[in-house]
């Protein structure tokens, strides 16, 4: 299980208009160069990354507007509400999203196999939702489809829910 904001906190400087308790920022989490070591992330490991990051800052009063899978079936999507604070509620979760969750959700997202993934992906949503009239359209056009069109029609919850599950993916990490 990842850490939330529990370690030794470093001061973030010129934080603006943030409180001092969300000018603080949890040490850079081990967790993250574990999971990285090892050359590989997992979709459990790198969910778990950015829900270490979403429950950090919760715990400092952001919320997380409906965090789940995106719409290209392998990663996961969310957005940030912003509140009186303004920009600064961006400021909160970016400091805990770097120290928790950047690494692993940049490294996962730029892998070949996400990459990989993201075609079969959009290959079985868009033959699914449209059969026949997908079979020549070239893999950028199922892709775009796949996000921006499919989810409009009709049988696209059945056709998701028939998909490759991207619990399975295993992604590796760059040599960089």
């Amino acid at each position: 299980m990842l850490g939330a904001c529990t370690s030794d906190p470093v001061d973030v400087e010129n934080a603006g208009t943030l409180t001092e308790a969300e000018q603080t920022i949890p040490t850079p989490d081990s967790n993250q160069a574990a999971i990285l070591a090892d050359g590989r992330i997992t979709f459990t490991e790198y969910a778990g990354a950015l829900n270490a990051a979403f429950a950090c800052a919760r715990a400092k009063g952001v919320r997380i507007i409906e965090p789940g899978l995106d719409r290209d079936g392998v990663t996961l999507s969310y957005s940030i509400a912003e509140d009186e604070r303004g920009a600064a509620t961006i400021d909160i979760f970016d400091v805990c999203y770097e120290s928790l969750a950047m690494q692993i959700d940049s490294e996962f997202q730029t892998s070949p196999e996400v990459d990989a993934a993201r075609r079969q992906y959009a290959d079985q949503i868009v033959l699914c939702v449209f059969g026949d009239e997908a079979a020549d359209w070239d893999s950028a056009t199922r892709q775009q489809s796949a996000r921006l069109d499919a989810p409009d029609e009709p049988g696209f919850e059945a056709c998701r829910n028939k998909a490759a599950d991207p619990r399975s993916i295993v992604a590796s990490v760059s040599d960089s």
